[in-house]
């Protein structure tokens, strides 16, 4: 991929950028900057498919009216640790914001808290949700379900969707720890990116309609994902299988091929959000040193010839924010070119390109 292909950008003037472009949509002026936030937060961590990319997608459905900008997320179901959220067909951020709020909320009165949703929507990447414990010295837990993308082991036909889990865990001096997955083989973003960027996909990723593997990503969209471990991956399959339980059968919401990814109706996504006071088993100082000590011996371990270091989950991505905050956050050409398209569709100019 040649450098002019990309564009770098300030990523401050980036968030202002799409927080008035959502609220020319109809989202409050605090939800556009949520919904801004949860695109930029991910795209400075290098996770193209769940950053930036998404923007343009998000502005046409809010355009469209679905998901409903004007719609208030409510809690239905409230019992001690406990709650269930009816999206309203909201924006998955304004959904997922007020859960994992209210998890941590019932994690500091009960030590853990678990808050569940359904008729909710896409809510971008899924650390950005288990994340907002750390705020609070606390672990958390976040998963949802997708479209279906992934046939059931030894199946063709799509079921399960990435079904992404992730787990959010503070540290004291190093980064915290941030697992963020898919229980495919990657996520559905993923190809679109290559596809994007015309660039082929490893072999073992996906099939395509013909149920043979490919390395065309466009051929992979018409197909399905594998699930995630390869040969072993009754074990991706196993995974994706519980995600979707607890986030969409267990709270109320569509499951399997009731999602629809491009369906006019409502999507009645299901999401799991789990809180968990790190206070209450151990003190959090002790809990933090313990992580660290476990951090640092991951990464004092021999190196693999050819490799600089060890990485944990989480902390590359760590730096690389750390670096494109420093440097600018660098988009794709078409995903920029598609800001500029929404930006003089509803009077906002596009000014946060840097030189």
């Amino acid at each position: 991929m040649h450098d002019d292909y990309f564009v770098t950008v300030d990523h401050k003037g980036l968030l202002d950028f799409l927080t008035e472009v959502y609220q020319r949509v109809g989202l409050s002026a605090g939800n556009a900057a949520l919904v801004a936030d949860s695109l930029v937060t991910p795209s400075l961590q290098g996770n193209s498919s769940h950053g930036v990319l998404l923007a343009y997608g998000y502005f046409r459905r809010l355009q469209a009216g679905n998901p409903d900008p004007k719609a208030v997320p409510e809690v239905i179901s409230d019992s001690g640790a406990t709650a269930v959220i009816d999206g309203k067909n909201a924006m998955g951020q304004m959904v997922s914001a007020l859960a994992m709020g209210l998890a941590t909320d019932k994690a500091r009165d009960y030590g853990v808290g678990i808050v569940g949703a359904r008729a909710t929507n896409h809510f971008g990447a899924t650390g950005y949700w288990s994340s907002m414990a750390l705020k609070s010295d606390m672990i958390g837990i976040a998963m949802t379900n997708t479209s279906p993308l992934m046939a059931p082991w030894g199946g063709t036909t799509p079921v399960l969707g990435s079904s992404p889990v992730s787990v959010a865990i503070p540290a004291g001096r190093e980064a915290p720890v941030l697992l963020d997955m898919a229980t495919t083989m990657v996520a559905g973003g993923k190809l679109r990116v290559a596809q994007m960027r015309g660039e082929k996909i490893p072999i073992g990723w996906a099939v395509g309609a013909d149920n043979q593997l490919t390395d065309d990503p466009a051929a992979a969209l018409k197909g399905h994902i594998l699930p995630l471990g390869g040969v072993c991956g009754y074990k991706g399959y196993g995974l994706a299988l519980v995600v979707d339980i607890l986030s969409a059968v267990l709270m109320g919401a569509g499951f399997g091929t009731a999602i629809k990814l491009d369906s006019k109706d409502p999507r009645n996504l299901g999401h799991y959000f789990q809180a968990i006071d790190v206070s209450r088993l151990m003190p959090v100082d002790e809990f933090k040193a313990r992580v660290d000590a476990l951090l640092q011996e991951l990464k004092s371990s021999e190196l693999e010839p050819g490799v600089e270091r060890v990485y944990y989950a989480g902390e590359m991505e760590a730096v690389f924010a750390e670096e494109q905050r420093r440097n600018g956050l660098r988009l794709d050409g078409p995903v920029y070119k598609d800001l500029e398209k929404i930006g003089a569709e509803v009077g906002v100019p596009v000014t946060f390109r840097r030189a």
